[in-house]
């Protein structure tokens, strides 16, 4: 019983300190903006993705759907 209250402690002790540690890291530093001229470098229709997505959709539903056999296997 020790042991558990001891391992609730230790997780409590290492929550608080590691959002305080965080926040005063956080004062620390600060953000810079990243250049955003090419950030379309993959841009583009996805025509072909939404045509994939669609098949493998109709094809899960075929498959989920295709076995209409109620008949039990068993004699």
């Amino acid at each position: 019983m020790k042991f558990c209250n001891m391992v609730a402690a230790a997780a409590a002790l290492t929550l608080s300190t590691t959002t305080a540690f965080a926040q005063a890291v956080n004062g620390e530093l600060s953000r810079v903006a990243a250049p955003a001229a090419d950030a379309n470098q993959f841009g583009g229709d996805s025509t072909m993705l939404l045509i994939l997505a669609v098949l493998l959709i109709g094809a899960g539903i075929v498959l989920l759907a295709g076995n209409n056999s109620d008949t039990p296997s068993s004699p």
